[in-house]
């Protein structure tokens, strides 16, 4: 995925596979919704 590549890599022939990228990006988003659901909940006490 070129759109991915950081330009100022050393190393550009040892990317992460997409695959890890992507399930790096989805934990990413799942501890940001878990902390978003307990501030609404604070919110909403």
């Amino acid at each position: 995925m070129t759109w991915l590549r950081d330009d100022e890599m050393l190393d550009l022939d040892n990317l992460p596979e997409p695959s890890d990228l992507l399930n790096e990006i989805v934990d990413d988003i799942e501890i940001a919704l878990a902390s978003l659901i307990k501030m609404k909940d604070s919110l909403l006490r």
